[in-house]
């Protein structure tokens, strides 16, 4: 598969002034060497192709194969461990793990939403909203009125 290159310059084309002449010679110096790299190539693979000569091999071929095998069957032990033993996680216990944890940030949001309200009712300038006691105040009162009851009937 060997291209034939024709050097001659392409007819027709008349240089007006040195530098171009010295320019057109650089680029066919410059195609020359590429098409010659080119056909190395081509050749090279022709040869490859049909098992005639194989790419120089380094000195470390050998262990380096030999240390590519290792992995890859350090690889496939792995892969079979993974397959044969059961998993140490149950999928069961972290669905109830799950459903446990959103009912306690259900809880956590409303008790945080009864909070504002207890803290806007405080707040607000309306006599008759202000009047209205949170949970704390009323849990004291009726620690108040049971301690004060026990005490009466002693």
């Amino acid at each position: 598969m060997s291209l034939s290159y024709d050097p001659r310059p392409v007819m027709g084309v008349k240089p007006k002034s040195f530098e171009r002449v010295v320019k057109m010679k650089e680029v066919d110096r410059e195609n020359k060497i590429l098409y010659g790299k080119l056909t190395e190539i081509s050749e090279r693979r022709v040869r490859e192709d049909r098992g005639e000569e194989r790419s120089p091999r380094t000195l470390n071929f050998v262990n380096r194969k030999r240390y590519t095998e290792e992995i890859i069957k350090q690889n496939n032990s792995f892969i079979q461990r993974l397959i044969e033993r059961p998993s140490q996680i149950s999928i069961k216990q972290m669905r109830v793990d799950y459903e446990v944890q959103q009912k306690y940030r259900e809880n956590l949001s409303k008790r945080k939403i009864l909070d504002r309200i207890e803290r806007i009712v405080k707040q607000h300038p309306i006599k008759g909203l202000s009047s209205v006691k949170s949970r704390q105040e009323i849990s004291l009162e009726s620690r108040k009125n049971r301690v004060d009851e026990a005490d009466q009937d002693v």
